[in-house]
């Protein structure tokens, strides 16, 4: 089933597509700051959640491409020195080299949806998020699953629908309660 079915499928701006990039999925402002630690882990996550799209759009996975590069520095502005550079490609390959155990552990939370008929915006967040959940919390929360989890929903605010937040706090919850490692 294509993305366009489903309660979080709304005919959304962030939805429009310009060159195969939805508007949105390039910033305003720089995806990341160098050497900036305020805010910094949030704009990462951001730029792993855009690299994420930009690399399943094209069908890819695996090692980084030069077109990766190209992606990651030059239209998502991602500075070259970044700190979280080596945390942004960590990242997308662990998710992607995940996904099938990832969506093995989504699935059952669905309740009436399949890993399929999510939008991929939706499918990528929560495998974004589960994957951070479970096999890198951060470190320096109190409580790391709510971290992951309001990170997920400001991702969804951003990148899906409305109907999209509460879903995915809804599927992340039950995950962040009956979590153990992957």
């Amino acid at each position: 089933m294509d993305e366009t079915n489903g309660p979080m499928a709304a005919g959304s701006a962030k939805r429009a597509r310009i060159d195969g990039i939805p508007e949105g999925f390039i910033p305003a402002e720089s995806a990341a700051t160098s050497k900036n630690p305020s805010g910094s882990r949030r704009k990462a996550r951001a730029a792993v959640m855009r690299m994420l799209y930009a690399r399943e759009l094209r069908g890819e996975a695996g090692g980084f491409t030069p077109e990766d590069d190209f992606t990651l520095h030059d239209l998502l502005e991602v500075p070259r020195d970044d700190a979280h550079l080596p945390y942004i490609r960590r990242m997308v390959r662990a998710v992607e080299k995940s996904a099938v155990e990832l969506d093995e552990r989504i699935a059952p939370l669905l309740r009436g949806w399949t890993i399929e008929r999510l939008t991929r915006v939706d499918r990528l967040i929560l495998r974004f998020a589960a994957y951070e959940m479970l096999r890198e919390p951060p470190e320096e929360a109190d409580d790391p699953g709510a971290v992951v989890i309001a990170a997920a929903i400001d991702m969804a605010r951003v990148y899906s629908t409305d109907e999209s937040m509460p879903f995915i706090n809804g599927v992340l919850g039950a995950l962040n309660r009956g979590k153990s490692s992957i």
